[in-house]
Formats: structure tokens, C-alpha cells, sequence
């Protein structure tokens, strides 16, 4: 194994990151890099699997619906069944969204749904846009992994949560607002 690092190599792989992810039209601009952290590991490719409880600081908020698919793989589908069909009591439970599993395309999608199948997704579901956000569960961060660039298009704020076990699920975010409000510092007296 070569364990040398070409620096030069990672500052043009992460600007071209930031330039594809700008392409997408995210509207962001980087200004600065505060911090650079390395981690090696085995790749994993992110996506979603069947239920696991939304952390505390989510849940909290009550700005997210949690599908407890507890027999299947198929999170992401919940989740996008519960934006699509709203219910006002008990969404967390699948029998809610269970008459609508066939009104969604996934020709050639496996599940569970890893983020990079959500373009093949939205072709086959072309009045639907997708963004993935990730939770950060150490800093309670939220992170875009994906945002479609569409607009003309029904936006659905997906968020997917960790276990700590490596397990991961997808689940609605119903109210994008509440879900970033702690990154302001006003507090109202």
C-alpha cells in the first residue's frame, strides 16, 4: 500500500467536489475551509435500510416523519409515501402509506436505496425532486448528500439517520425550518 498523500491531488479533487456540487444548483458558495479532518475506511455506499428510532434531537423537534418499517428494506419509499399521502395521526405507521406502494417507479433500483440510485429515481418519477440530507450524529450537523437540481418539480427533504451501528434510514423531513433551526444563534427572550 502507498502511503504517501499528493496534497495537490486532494485540493483539485475537492475543488472539483465543490464545483459539481455548485453544477447542481445548490446556490452555495465556499468561502473558507475551517477544518480538514481524514478518515480511512472501508466504503460503504450510503443508503437507507429498514427502521431504526430518530435521535432525540430530531424527534424533539417533531419535524420529521419516522416510518417504522420494521419488516422491510424499503425506507426511502416510506418515507417519500409519507410526503406524498399526509396523514395527522399515527404517520409513523406504514398501514398509513401501504395502498400507494405501487404508485412509485423503481425499474432497476435495488433497496435498500443508496444515494446514488436517487437520479435513476427521479427519471422514472419525473414530477419528483429529491434532496438527502445527513445527520451528523457527533455534532448533530446536517449535511447535503444530495440535492436535484430541478425545480419545476415537487421538492421532497429526505434526512438520513445513523444508528451507531452502521445502520442507516431514511425518513421525511416534513418541516425543513425546525430541522436547521439550532444553526442560528437568535434566541428569543
Amino acid at each position: 500500500i502507498d502511503d504517501t498523500l499528493d496534497i495537490d491531488s486532494v485540493v483539485s479533487d475537492l475543488i472539483e467536489a465543490v464545483d459539481n456540487f455548485n453544477s447542481r444548483g445548490s446556490g452555495w458558495t465556499l468561502s473558507q475551509i475551517t477544518r480538514v479532518v481524514v478518515c480511512m475506511t472501508v466504503n460503504q455506499p450510503l443508503h437507507g435500510s429498514s427502521y431504526i428510532p430518530s435521535p432525540p434531537f430530531i424527534a424533539n423537534k417533531k419535524c420529521c416523519v419516522n416510518v417504522q418499517n420494521k419488516k422491510d428494506n424499503r425506507c426511502f419509499e416510506w418515507a417519500i409515501l409519507s410526503c406524498l399521502y399526509p396523514v395527522e395521526i399515527n404517520t409513523e405507521r406504514p398501514s398509513n402509506y401501504a395502498s400507494h406502494l405501487k404508485e412509485l417507479k423503481f425499474d432497476g433500483i435495488d433497496f435498500p436505496v443508496r444515494v446514488n440510485q436517487i437520479p435513476k429515481f427521479e427519471k422514472l418519477n419525473p414530477a419528483l425532486a429529491i434532496t438527502v440530507l445527513y445527520l451528523d450524529s457527533e455534532d448533530n450537523e446536517i449535511i447535503p448528500l444530495y440535492v436535484c437540481p430541478l425545480r419545476d418539480r415537487k421538492r421532497i427533504h429526505l434526512l438520513l439517520i445513523e444508528d451507531g451501528k452502521g445502520q442507516l434510514h431514511y425518513i421525511w423531513v416534513k418541516n425543513m425550518s425546525a430541522l436547521v433551526a439550532h444553526r442560528t444563534n437568535h434566541h428569543a427572550a
